[in-house]
């Protein structure tokens, strides 16, 4: 049984071209729900734990936050300020896969994932300090390596080939980002499969949504195996 934890970090609501919210529904939810709808068909005693970012946006990193996350010895008052990015992390821990929806919002990520992100890379928790590093510089142990914690990134994006190899790639800085910060904790195998178009919409928005929600059946299929 596979335990997944999904999040949908969309400020819209609804679902992307479905009737009632049409073009004013989110396409990231969409691709999401239907990533989730044929995960369960293929495993129906999966365990999910949903986080709507979007809704519900963790808070964000602060004096208080960083002043607990670097303490040695947590006074309860820093143990409250933690609690929050402490049962986001438990929910990264917990999970065997990861299923992100999310928009592009100028390029990069929106600031709910971005706070996600933030509270969930944090040392002593899913950074170990090395006492002995082989480079100084680096003294982090990242806690998911060597795991196996697949995450499936679902986007959604006004504008068009912005995946790898595509003529705007170099724009695209939402895909990269998660890359990277996940990677600093040892998460290192990352889908992306992204609805583009969406400013645009008519046939060219249906094509792309056609072909995210192919592949992301063939995701699910590859993942199962």
């Amino acid at each position: 049984m596979t335990k997944i934890l999904h999040l949908d970090a969309s400020g819209r609501g609804g679902l992307g071209g479905i009737e009632p919210h049409g073009m004013y529904g989110s396409f990231s939810r969409r691709l999401s729900q239907h990533f989730m709808t044929e995960w369960l068909q293929q495993q129906p005693n999966g365990e999910v734990k949903y986080r709507d970012l979007g809704v519900n946006p963790p808070n964000p990193v602060n004096q208080a936050w960083i002043e607990a996350a670097f303490s040695r010895e947590q006074t309860e008052q820093q143990k409250q300020d933690l609690a929050e990015s402490d049962e986001l992390v438990d929910e990264l821990l917990w999970a065997d896969l990861v299923v992100v929806g999310t928009p592009m919002y100028n390029f990069g990520l929106p600031a709910n994932l971005k706070a996600w992100i933030d509270n969930i890379v944090r040392v002593r928790r899913t950074l170990v300090i090395d006492p002995n590093p082989a480079d100084p510089k680096h003294p982090y142990i990242p806690v998911f390596k060597g795991k196996k914690l697949p995450v499936v990134v679902l986007s959604a994006r006004g504008d068009h080939g912005m995946d790898v190899g595509g003529e705007f790639a170099y724009m695209n800085h939402l895909d990269p980002a998660i890359k990277t910060a996940l990677g600093f904790i040892g998460i290192e195998e990352i889908y992306n499969i992204a609805i583009e178009h969406t400013a645009e919409g008519g046939e060219a928005l249906e094509n792309s949504v056609q072909s995210a929600l192919t592949r992301s059946s063939a995701l699910v299929t590859q993942l199962n195996q």
